[in-house]
């Protein structure tokens, strides 16, 4: 269950990645209206947000179920 669990994150991950490279691609594209680059790229950060907020709560249960360990940082 572990190793499907990490790979699922490292999936949603790439995924958000995806995503930001998608809306910068639609900014720096030429020919189209701006309007058109403007929906492309809300559509893009809408997709993010929600990629984002499904791996926040991925790591979440991830943390209560034990199957990652946070770990604090030592000077």
């Amino acid at each position: 269950m572990t190793l499907a669990y990490k790979i699922l994150l490292v999936f949603v991950l790439l995924l958000v990645i995806i995503s930001l490279a998608y809306s910068a691609r639609q900014l720096v594209k030429g020919g189209r209206s701006d309007a058109d680059r403007s929906k492309a790229m809300l559509t893009g950060l809408g997709a993010r947000i929600g990629l984002s907020a499904t791996l926040l709560i991925l790591l979440a249960i991830g943390i209560w179920q034990g199957w990652i360990q946070p770990h604090g940082i030592y000077p």
